[in-house]
């Protein structure tokens, strides 16, 4: 499965699996959450 994100506000969705493949993505999408760290929170469903 291709890895998808999308984003809404300050809601980000991500769908599939994180390979090293895909991993230039989420560094490109979440370049700006990333730097702060202490202010990630996650939700996820399987």
């Amino acid at each position: 499965m291709d890895l998808e994100i999308t984003n809404s506000n300050n809601f980000f969705r991500v769908k599939g699996s994180l390979d090293r493949h895909n991993n230039n993505l989420i560094k490109t999408k979440f370049r700006n959450v990333l730097e702060k760290p202490n202010s990630i929170t996650a939700s996820m469903e399987y």
